[in-house]
């Protein structure tokens, strides 16, 4: 649980620095969007929809990643 959960932290820091613009695109798209997309379900199993203690943002944006799959 731990090791999910530091996944979910890594990946909402990496989005508020791609937010402000340290990040740029192509380093989001190619280190966040493909694992967003294996981890959002196991995130999901373990906690609420809104259990997680995330900024919105980060939340619409593992959303609209998993929309993408579909």
């Amino acid at each position: 649980r731990s090791i999910v959960e530091a996944r979910f932290y890594d990946y909402e820091n990496l989005f508020a620095q791609y937010q402000q613009g340290f990040v740029s695109e192509e380093y989001w798209q190619g280190r966040a969007v493909g694992p967003i997309r294996d981890w959002a379900p196991i995130w999901k199993e373990i906690w609420p929809p809104d259990g997680l203690d995330a900024r919105p943002g980060f939340k619409d944006e593992v959303e609209r990643i998993l929309g993408q799959s579909e």
